[in-house]
């Protein structure tokens, strides 16, 4: 199974949970964490790569490579370095 295939079986959940617990990263009372890294972190791992813990508040993307070149299941960010994470699936038209 492919990951946009891994992620297409999770279509509905929103998180942060479980992406948060797959991680390891315990959600305080406080905390209002944003789950769209987490998302496609646990997506990655479930594929089986070989993914650094997820720092909130941070993009924490210093392992990646840019490129304009995108592959199924390359992490896509929009609104800054800091801003939504997902998971690009295809160009269309």
């Amino acid at each position: 199974m492919g990951i946009i295939d891994l992620a297409a079986a999770c279509a509905g959940q929103t998180g942060p949970q479980p992406w948060a617990r797959e991680a390891g990263w315990k959600i305080g009372p406080n905390d209002k964490p944003s789950w769209c890294g987490l998302f496609v972190r646990a997506i990655w791992r479930r594929d089986g790569r070989d993914v650094p813990d997820w720092t909130m508040g941070s993009a924490n993307l210093g392992y990646l490579r840019s490129t304009y070149d995108p592959h199924p299941g390359c992490l896509v960010m929009f609104r800054g370095k800091t801003g939504h994470q997902a998971l690009f699936e295809r160009i269309d038209g």
